[in-house]
């Protein structure tokens, strides 16, 4: 949040939907609680105190002071929420929370883990068993950190190490071996401003933000049970529970609402999507049809592109999107059979993926 705008907006979408939530236990924000409006950390610290589930915060680049030097920029924001280094157990589950910032000159930053990160981290594992399960929240993506060598070094005898990050406005996963042959996962989860509270807002006042991969604004459900977990977007602030695809049927530079696509071609965003999901259309007459993963711009983000290239859209009371041109990581295509006949079709999409639950849905494509 940069004003009150967009933090009206804030408690208008997701904290709203947090603050009426009964079956979760605590939530992590990863970072970026305010767009260089540290005098917003105060109200905004009461709305998330008022929501009764625990909260912990991460330390982001724009959760800094720049009215004092780079040295205790974090001041203001330990003040208000307290150690942006630290560590707790919940029900078996290791959570630990990193500051990746390193202040460069009076506004910029590296991502680099400064010793006494480095330090924590390398004391606080040193008395734990290699099978304990290990959830680091940080801002910058671990994958993006310029010294991530010295944590693999410590990290290496662990098995079970998941980072969760934001920073990239966009929902993302990804996997980094370690010399041991374990594993480091890594999701990225995106923002729940989405591209920055921009696009057309709807009759609440709230805006569209989809963000750049495609993904709607929104946040991660994690569900741990001591080394296995199961990851589900929850798709979009105010949006049901099981929204965790985007299906595109038209043509990939027509519109949204749109019959199948003369080439037959169709493609379907999985918002938590990656290299290990698999995903399947089963037409009326039993015939499956497999999709392939592709790096593109997801086709609803250009969408939104052209028609603020062209000046269709949004509206005078809506800010344009920005960045608008980032390949989304989990995009599929899929070719239906030439010979689909016209008419309405009936068919089930099948998601699969080793780290969330099977996902079934039907839904109607028309062939004209």
């Amino acid at each position: 949040m940069g004003d009150n705008t967009e933090l009206l907006q804030a408690t208008q979408s997701v904290l709203k939907e947090l603050l009426n939530r009964n079956d979760y236990d605590f939530s992590i924000y990863l970072g970026d609680l305010v767009n260089d409006a540290p005098d917003l950390f105060m109200p905004l610290k009461k709305l998330v105190d008022d929501v009764k589930q625990s909260s912990w915060v991460v330390y982001g680049n724009h959760d800094r002071n720049f009215k004092t030097d780079k040295e205790n920029q974090p001041n203001l924001f330990r003040d208000n929420f307290g150690p942006d280094t630290y560590a707790f157990f919940r029900n078996d589950v290791l959570f630990v929370a990193l500051n990746s910032i390193k202040p460069e000159g009076k506004y910029g930053y590296k991502g680099i883990y400064e010793k006494n990160q480095i330090d924590f981290l390398s004391q606080l594992l040193a008395t734990v068993d290699a099978n304990q399960p290990i959830v680091i929240s940080q801002h910058i993506p671990f994958v993006g950190m310029k010294n991530k060598k010295e944590l693999i070094e410590i990290l290496n005898p662990f098995k079970n190490v998941l980072f969760l990050t934001g920073h990239t406005h966009t929902a993302f996963r990804n996997t980094i071996k370690m010399p041991s042959g374990n594993m480091i996962n890594e999701l990225t989860a995106g923002a729940v401003c989405g591209n920055w509270w921009t696009g057309q807002k709807d009759w609440e006042g709230i805006p569209l933000a989809l963000m750049s991969c495609g993904t709607p604004k929104g946040y991660f459900e994690i569900d741990f049970n001591k080394a296995d977990y199961k990851i589900k977007y929850k798709g979009g602030i105010n949006l049901p529970g099981n929204k965790q695809f985007s299906v595109w049927f038209g043509d990939y530079n027509g519109e949204p609402l749109s019959s199948l696509a003369e080439s037959n071609e169709f493609y379907v965003n999985v918002f938590s999507g990656s290299s290990d999901t698999k995903i399947s259309v089963v037409l009326p007459n039993k015939k499956v049809v497999f999709l392939k993963k592709e790096a593109i711009l997801d086709p609803f983000v250009n969408y939104i592109k052209q028609t603020q290239k062209e000046g269709l859209a949004p509206d005078k009371n809506s800010k344009k999107s920005a960045y608008l041109r980032t390949k989304s990581r989990h995009i599929w295509k899929g070719v239906m059979p030439d010979e689909l006949v016209k008419g309405y079709h009936k068919v089930e999409i099948k998601i699969e993926d080793p780290y969330f639950s099977t996902i079934k849905d039907f839904l109607w494509v028309l062939k004209e």
